[in-house]
Parts: C-alpha cells; structure tokens; sequence
C-alpha cells in the first residue's frame, strides 16, 4: 500500500463505524468522518494534510487494543474486502517503518517522531527495556533540536 488518502481514509471510516461507538456518539463519529474525508481530498495535495491522514491511521493500531475478539475480526475482513490489504500486511509496514527510524539513529520529521513515540508507549506498555530506551534517545534528541529553533 503506498500513501493513498482514499485507503487511508477508507480504513479509517471502517475502524470509525466499528469502534467509534465505543467513544463517541453517532453525531462524533458523523462529524469526524465528515473531516476525515475532507483531509484525505486535501492529502492528494498537501504532504503535511498526508501526514496527519498517516498519524490518525498509525492511531487505528494503538486503539485497536481497545476491540473484542469479534470487532477486531469483523474490522480485518471489512479492510482486506473494501482496500484489498490484510491487517497483518499494514502492521508489518508500520513495523519496518520504525526499524529504518531506529536504524538511522535520527528522527526526521513530525510524522516519525509521532511514530517512534507511539512506539515507545507500546515498548513501556510491553516493558522491552532495550526498544524503550531507544525510542527514548531518539525522541529527546529531536524534541532538543525543536526546542533550539
């Protein structure tokens, strides 16, 4: 899957209608797709509106925890019909995308540094020292560099 908004959005709508009434009332979740579908018009063109179509998808994996047994399948079988991707397909990409990060040694950007630290709460939540003290490093070393701008 490359950075398509229409998958990204898709994906996102999906996660919404089975999860969103977990958190949010009918007239939220309307609301948020709504904005959901505006963003992803706007990422065809916009890298920073593509960014923050990629943050909220990452979210969907944080949140995901959060899913029964039976939500967490109906949302896989409704991903892999409607954009034609498995689940296990996109937490694979999400997973090498913070090994290259962790692998340079540097944060680039906001989109990465969101990465990493949603890693780094999932490493603390897991407790694997070695990841959360990477993750840590890194994250410091760019909030620094923001920091002196």
């Amino acid at each position: 899957m490359k950075n398509d908004p229409e998958i990204l959005r898709d994906i996102i709508l999906i996660f919404n209608d089975i999860a969103g009434v977990h958190y949010l009332t009918s007239e939220q979740i309307e609301e948020s797709n709504r904005y959901l579908c505006e963003g992803a018009e706007e990422a065809k063109t916009s890298r920073k509106a593509l960014q923050g179509m990629k943050m909220a998808f990452n979210d969907i994996f944080q949140e995901m925890e959060e899913l029964t047994s039976e939500e967490k399948l109906l949302f896989a079988e409704r991903v892999k019909q409607k954009c034609g991707v498995s689940l296990l397909a996109l937490e694979g990409k999400i997973a090498n995308q913070i090994k290259r990060i962790v692998k340079k040694g540097r944060i680039s950007d906001e989109y990465e540094y969101y990465l990493i630290r949603e890693a780094a709460e999932s490493a603390f939540a897991d407790d694997r020292k070695d990841n959360r003290e990477k993750f840590d490093q890194l994250i410091t070393v760019f909030e620094e560099g923001i920091s002196q701008h």
